[in-house]
């Protein structure tokens, strides 16, 4: 950042320059994250960051670290070496959680600069941790059909979550009997979370009642089903971009939605009664999930949706 002759932290002051870079990370500026940083400070010959995660997930987190440290090195990595500042701490406080809980990463200035290069091996293998990346345990997400297994993958890298890497497996319960599915993580100790449509509340209350799941680990959909959550003029652009000239409206669906029709009913009996009339052909879940949601991606996630992947995250060991 700096050339041989100048050294940012005294020129502006080393407290402007750490609270700028706060602004920079929690604002984020640059095309960085936001990070809800709390506080950073130069303490003896280390810098320390502390912020609080968005999820528990370990594999994000440590994403977070590395992003976090591979900032500070490109802006004032040579700064505080000259200064005598030789490592770079960070700490992420998991709210609810003892601080022996926290996950804390610290490296040499050197080893963080790797992670410029891509070198994220080299700098994980160099760095002082507390716990191990892959402490993170793997987590099932249990849905009910074709709709949501593809378009959950969709909607977790949008959020910035890939399913794969973060650890998330997805499961079709549809398939199988969920009362010796959920009998089989209780044995193995499996983590999972459950997703279902509205008219399986009685199933689930009882499966809840006799001990297969805990608060957090399960989800009812309010509105119904996945596709119930769809407004009517993205649906009909939706249909429309999969069968352009299908004719369907905002109007028909809302009518239907009144008259309590679910929204894959709905489609069923629109392709079934006129579509099919005119050449076309219902499209399969897969295809309907996977564009419903690009769509999102593009716009913006149903908060229903929304916190289910955040719970999802936060299901950590």
């Amino acid at each position: 950042m700096s050339n041989d002759k100048t050294n940012l932290l005294d020129e502006i002051g080393a407290e402007k320059i750490l609270d700028a870079a706060m602004f920079v990370l929690k604002s984020g500026s640059f095309g960085l994250d936001q990070y809800d940083i709390k506080d950073i400070k130069i303490n003896e010959n280390s810098l320390l960051i502390y912020y609080t995660p968005k999820v528990e997930n370990r594999v994000a987190i440590y994403s977070d670290i590395c992003q976090i440290m591979s900032f500070f090195v490109s802006f004032i990595g040579d700064d505080l070496k000259k200064k005598g500042v030789q490592a770079i701490g960070v700490e992420a406080s998991i709210p609810g959680k003892f601080s022996r809980d926290n996950i804390y990463v610290a490296s040499q200035i050197d080893v963080a600069k790797e992670l410029g290069k891509g070198n994220i091996v080299y700098w994980y293998n160099n760095s002082f941790r507390n716990e191990p990346l892959f402490s993170q345990d793997e987590v099932y997400l249990l849905i009910e059909g074709e709709t949501e297994y593809v378009a959950y993958p969709i909607l977790f890298k949008s959020s910035g979550y890939s399913l794969v890497a973060h650890r998330i497996k997805l499961l079709k319960y549809s398939e199988l009997d969920l009362r010796s599915t959920l009998k089989v993580f209780a044995a193995t100790h499996h983590y999972f979370y459950l997703v279902c449509d509205n008219d399986k509340i009685e199933i689930i209350t009882d499966l809840n009642r006799e001990g297969y799941f805990k608060s957090n680990n399960y989800h009812v959909l309010s509105k119904g089903e996945f596709e119930d959550y769809v407004e009517s003029d993205a649906l009909v652009g939706i249909l429309e971009t999969i069968d352009p000239g299908i004719g369907i409206t905002s109007e028909y669906i809302e009518s239907n939605r009144y008259k309590k029709k679910s929204t894959s009913k709905i489609i069923s009996d629109y392709y079934y009664h006129i579509g099919n009339k005119n050449g076309y052909v219902l499209p399969g879940k897969p295809k309907l999930g996977e564009e419903i949601a690009q769509f999102w991606s593009q716009s913006q996630i149903p908060p229903e949706i929304k916190s289910i992947i955040y719970e999802v995250m936060n299901i950590a060991k």
